[in-house]
């Protein structure tokens, strides 16, 4: 008997229920250091915004909002990868978890202020992190973005046909889902199937096939496990449970290979 698209939602439930305990455990009970404190949050702040995105992921599934659901697991991937790169990146996480009011002044400063009151606190904390944390080289050095944290931190590694070196699953699970994102014009095929029919106006909606919830669905329990893994490992939390979901994650995905199988025979 096929796996229905409840089981799989529910599977996906019990891994945002994981990541509540591994919260709860982040959370110092004795006195730690500032750095200690930064890569805690970091950590801590990633696993909330992975929870979250996950707990939109399994209602969309359960809606049929295929497009929406990808948006998701897109940021799902981010948030591990930043998990990851985080915590071999020890430094990088301290120096940004420092430059946070200086990133928010320097947002919220380009927008008028509610009150001359606002204004004022704005300001004030930006000297204060000048006072206490600040650098000039903090002042002008920017975020790492997503591809370099991926280089840093994927194994899957290759070589275009211009020797530019890229991953596979970096690809699969950011860029492409980008197109979605960003309204790229690659993924117009998706949401009009008959674009190269100048008489087909037919909108793709409805209900999601098969392969395509599932893919969303696997993709989205691999990404969760291997965010969940890093951060229990680094912190000696108990793995077992995490474990279980894991290897039901493969009896799952083992079942619905079967079934794409029958699909295409």
């Amino acid at each position: 008997m096929p796996l229905t698209k409840e089981q799989i939602v529910t599977h996906i439930d019990a891994h945002v229920a994981n990541i509540d305990d591994a919260i709860e455990h982040l959370k110092p009970a004795t006195f730690i250091s500032k750095r200690d404190i930064a890569e805690r949050r970091w950590q801590i702040y990633l696993l909330v915004m992975s929870g979250d995105a996950t707990r939109g992921v399994a209602s969309l599934l359960r809606a049929e909002e295929y497009r929406c659901a990808v948006v998701l697991a897109r940021c799902i991937f981010e948030y591990r990868i930043k998990a990851e790169y985080l915590l071999k990146n020890r430094k990088e996480a301290y120096r940004q978890f420092n430059l946070l009011p200086k990133k928010v002044y320097s947002d919220l400063s380009k927008l008028s202020a509610s009150s001359d009151v606002d204004r004022a606190n704005l300001v004030n904390m930006y000297l204060e992190w000048c006072r206490t944390a600040g650098t000039l080289a903090d002042e002008y050095q920017g975020d790492i973005g997503a591809s370099k944290m991926a280089m840093a931190i994927l194994e899957d590694k290759k070589q275009d046909s211009d020797g530019r070196e890229y991953s596979p699953e970096f690809v699969h699970k950011y860029g492409i889902p980008s197109w979605t994102v960003h309204a790229d014009a690659a993924g117009m095929a998706e949401v009009l199937p008959g674009f190269k029919d100048d008489q087909d106006w037919s909108i793709g909606a409805g209900a999601i096939p098969y392969e395509h919830f599932t893919t969303v669905a696997l993709e989205v329990l691999h990404t969760l496990f291997d965010h969940l893994r890093a951060v229990r490992i680094q912190y000696g939390l108990d793995y077992e449970p995490l474990q279980r979901l894991g290897i039901r994650s493969m009896a799952i995905r083992a079942l619905v290979m079967r079934e794409w199988a029958l699909e295409d025979t």
